[in-house]
């Protein structure tokens, strides 16, 4: 999980950096859109596995939520973000940015609220 997160963050600084120094071109705008992807698949399997987790008895309808929520979240992000963040390359990159952050920070909430509930399932 940390290593795709970093490289997901690297990715998105490194769009950020040269959407603020370089004039746009091949290279530099579709580079970090694939290392963001690589990224992207070494985290998103193993927080598919978690959601699921959260109800084992019921994994169909974590799965469909699960499902409803990202495709949600994906026409939100597509539908009102792009359109506000695109006039320029550079707000692109940081609206990117600031969600790759937010989506760290859940993660960083999620480990803090999760491992005492394991835990404490654990315990006899």
């Amino acid at each position: 999980m940390k290593v795709g997160f970093v490289i997901m963050l690297t990715a998105v600084a490194a769009d950020l950096a040269s959407a603020l120094v370089l004039a746009p071109a091949l290279w530099n705008t579709v580079g970090p859109v694939a290392l963001y992807a690589a990224g992207m698949s070494l985290t998103l399997p193993n927080l598919s596995l978690i959601a699921l987790d959260c109800m084992p008895r019921r994994r169909g309808l974590a799965s469909a939520v699960q499902a409803f929520l990202q495709m949600t979240l994906g026409g939100v992000v597509a539908g009102v973000l792009v359109p506000l963040l695109a006039p320029r390359l550079w707000t692109l990159a940081a609206g990117s940015l600031a969600l790759v952050g937010a989506a760290r920070l859940l993660w960083f909430v999620y480990c803090g609220v999760a491992a005492p509930v394991r835990a404490a399932r654990r315990s006899p």
